[in-house]
């Protein structure tokens, strides 16, 4: 989930009123805020810099500095009447259509490529032999379509979609449990790499789906496969494909071995 995606619903979760008053002073302030420092942000939303640090923490960045600087590269590279794809003002709109469904296919096709059938595969062989699967994304990208299968196996499920929470999920995996990293860019920080140190001592299996250009030591996966990164929302496309491919190749097993996948 981009920045501004969680900005907002923060300020759409009635449940957190402080953090929804802070998320629209955050909202009102976009352009202003990476010129600013986090005194001057205090002032400007009424508050303390101990709540701002500690909204930006909510926000899953590590403090005000990182939040900054991830809003100052949104901002300076998308633009903002349009953050799927990167268009010109002077494009004919007639052709937006299939410039945009040129772009899905060749980012798709770039996409598969890099996916051998052995390594799908192997997720798929470590998803059979687990008792466990724990998903830790920050988007389910289909994830609950897959669910229904593995119920049907007898296999427990969870889905974290914040760092916090998947920590506390963690406490419940084994040896027998694979756990399923989606990383996007905005979660490659030292925090995950922690969590991803806590889940290897616990002794799960884990499968990760990064960004080749995240420098991953190779003792915290078992299972990789990297991609390049849009550096759009694109990047959501891919990874909600890469879901679908894992689910097909479930299933796919399950039918030609009439039986549960890899037994």
């Amino acid at each position: 989930m981009d920045i501004l995606t969680k900005l907002i619903c923060v300020y759409n979760n009635k449940s957190e009123s402080a953090n929804g008053a802070l998320a629209k002073q955050f909202l009102m302030h976009l352009n202003e805020i990476p010129r600013l420092s986090i005194y001057e942000l205090a002032d400007l939303c009424y508050t303390s810099t101990t709540a701002i640090s500690r909204f930006v923490r909510r926000l899953e960045y590590e403090n005000f500095h990182q939040f900054k600087s991830v809003l100052s590269a949104t901002l300076n590279y998308y633009p903002q009447y349009n953050r799927k794809m990167p268009l010109f003002k002077a494009e004919p709109q007639e052709g937006m259509i299939a410039c945009y469904t040129n772009l899905l296919c060749s980012q798709l096709q770039n996409f598969s490529q890099r996916i051998p059938l052995e390594m799908l595969d192997r997720f798929v062989q470590e998803i059979a032999r687990a008792d466990q699967l724990i998903l830790v994304s920050p988007a389910s990208f289909g994830f609950e379509a897959f669910q229904y299968d593995l119920a049907v196996h007898g296999k427990r499920t969870l889905f974290s979609d914040n760092l916090t929470d998947s920590f506390q999920d963690l406490r419940q995996a084994g040896s027998s449990s694979f756990l399923l990293f989606l990383l996007t860019a905005e979660r490659e920080s030292r925090r995950m790499e922690t969590l991803l140190h806590a889940a290897k001592e616990r002794g799960a299996v884990i499968g990760i789906v990064s960004r080749e250009q995240f420098n991953l030591p190779g003792r915290y996966t078992d299972l990789r496969i990297s991609y390049e990164s849009t550096g759009t929302d694109m990047d959501d496309r891919l990874l909600a494909y890469w879901m679908d491919l894992l689910i097909i190749r479930y299933r796919q097993w399950f039918i030609d071995g009439h039986g549960q996948p890899g037994k």
